[in-house]
Order: C-alpha cells, then structure tokens, then sequence
C-alpha cells in the first residue's frame, strides 16, 4: 500500500531531524493577502 511505504520513507527521514516549532507573523500569508486583493 501508498500508506506503508509513505509512512516508511517518513520514519527513515524524519529518525533523526529535530522539529522546531515556529511562531509569530507569517510573511508569506501577509503576501498572499495583498495578491488577491490586487485580483478583485
């Protein structure tokens, strides 16, 4: 199955990395405001 696999290649990379949570203003949605108010 997709799920198997996916959830195995998800352990293997994710075995040793560190999660780092962030938090605070997110530029990238602030620009995508301004993208669609620019469309209308």
């Amino acid at each position: 199955d997709d799920e198997v696999l996916a959830t195995a290649l998800l352990d293997r990379l994710l075995f040793h990395c560190d999660i780092i949570n962030l938090s605070g203003k997110s530029y990238r949605m602030e620009n995508r405001k301004t993208f669609f108010d620019q469309q209308q």
